[in-house]
């Protein structure tokens, strides 16, 4: 009874009180230390080998070994001590929030909470986080050191950040008649997609309105004779991907976006085909769960080659917030600076002032006063609330909303005109 009143309850808001919990990023960095020759290091309990840094999340890091015990370890047995250690150049209110695990061969210890570490400050425990006892000297040396004497510690974090304020677009709602139809389109459809040797079946008077790039597909050719009954093969474009975007055009249930390769996969048969909906919501996704600073070349290119205007935005502002990071992955930002165009956005972009950036929508369009100004957000929930499309690069958005500006501002001086005769 409980479940039933539930799916029917009409949730008109949602409020919170306290601060807001850190979201998990989807992203696990593994980071490799090697140890050579471990068994002749001659250091006495107490004193460790330090590993060179390596870079993961934007953060520097390194591992403490105690080769026979930090100070604290057990004194029953001669243990091996690990210990990370935050050595990154971040000041004190950039505390990098962390869940790690460390392995050694089959051996895995883990942490249940969030580690938040500390570079600047006076108390140790923030600077650093591993195990007193984590494995006894003489199994190291009997079981967990290569055939060359090496021991290899991989260490996997991930990063917790603030829950971003991003933009969503509006949930479509769910037609039941749609859904049916999905279950049972085999034996009312009027099309067939092949797609990797799966058949697909599908109606074209639903792709008109819901993907409309894939309804112009099932037309023989350019004077729009129809292809009744006939078989589309679709090409580049996986079967799983191809099922998912079908599945949202009749249930608007949306896909499970595990990591970014599907994300990446989603979003470009959702632009593909016209499913601009299901486009919008995976760039919000990109933008929420996958993006940082260490991507934003990679997802810089990407947006700009698929009108994500959204995407575009957040990873041109992680370039101005952590330039270093962002140019630290020399393939996708050699890339961008291949572009001239791109560059030139960049340097706009850090050049332009943030202040004049609003993140909040008007609710009267006539408050819109300097459009070029506006943030994507703000674009987009001012052309929701005018009923025009919000798909599109940044200047598309912009022309958009000063065509609808432009329009609105002399359909008011006709009616102030014929008001006043």
């Amino acid at each position: 009874m409980s479940s039933n009143l539930s799916e029917k309850c009409n949730r008109i808001g949602v409020v919170s009180v306290g601060p807001t919990p850190k979201l998990l990023k989807h992203e696990i960095q593994t980071m490799e230390f090697r140890i050579n020759d471990f068994a002749n290091h001659n250091q006495v309990r107490g004193k460790p080998i330090k590993t060179p840094s390596i870079r993961a999340y934007g953060h520097d890091w390194i591992l403490r070994v105690f080769p026979r015990g930090s100070p604290s370890s057990r004194e029953d047995f001669e243990y091996v001590s690990c210990f990370l250690l935050y050595v990154g150049d971040n000041d004190v209110d950039d505390e990098p929030s962390t869940m790690l695990s460390f392995r050694c061969k089959d051996t895995k210890r883990a942490t249940d909470e969030l580690h938040v570490f500390c570079k600047d400050c006076n108390n140790g425990d923030k600077r650093l986080w591993g195990y007193q006892n984590f494995l006894k000297r003489t199994d190291v040396l009997e079981n967990y050191l290569d055939k060359d004497g090496t021991l290899v510690i991989e260490v996997d974090i991930q990063i917790a950040e603030e829950r971003k304020n991003i933009w969503y677009p509006d949930p479509l709602q769910e037609e039941p008649s749609l859904v049916k139809l999905y279950h049972t389109h085999e034996s009312t459809s009027d099309i067939t997609f092949d797609v990797d040797g799966k058949e697909f079946h599908a109606h074209k008077s639903i792709l008109s309105v819901r993907a409309e790039t894939l309804f112009e597909l099932t037309n023989d050719d350019d004077n729009g004779r129809s292809r009744d009954g006939k078989i589309v093969t679709i090409i580049s474009t996986e079967a799983d991907i191809f099922e998912q975007i079908l599945e949202y055009v009749y249930t608007v249930k949306t896909p499970e976006i595990k990591n970014e390769g599907i994300a990446i996969e989603l979003l470009v048969a959702a632009d593909r085909f016209g499913c601009t909906d299901l486009k919008l919501y995976i760039e919000s996704t990109i933008v929420d769960k996958f993006l940082n600073a260490t991507n934003a070349a990679k997802w810089l290119l990407l947006s700009d080659s698929y009108s994500c205007a959204l995407l575009k935005e957040a990873s041109m502002r992680l370039h101005v917030s952590d330039a270093n990071t962002v140019m630290e992955s020399k393939d996708d930002w050699s890339m961008v600076v291949e572009s001239n165009r791109l560059l030139e956005e960049l340097f706009k972009s850090n050049s332009s002032n943030s202040s004049s950036n609003s993140s909040s929508s008007s609710s009267n369009s006539n408050a819109v006063v300097d459009i070029e100004n506006l943030d994507v957000t703000t674009l987009r929930e001012t052309l929701v609330y005018a009923n025009l499309e919000i798909d599109g690069c940044r200047n598309i958005l912009i022309e958009r909303l000063k065509r609808y500006q432009l329009e609105n501002d002399v359909l008011q001086e006709s009616s102030s005109s014929l008001g006043s005769k």
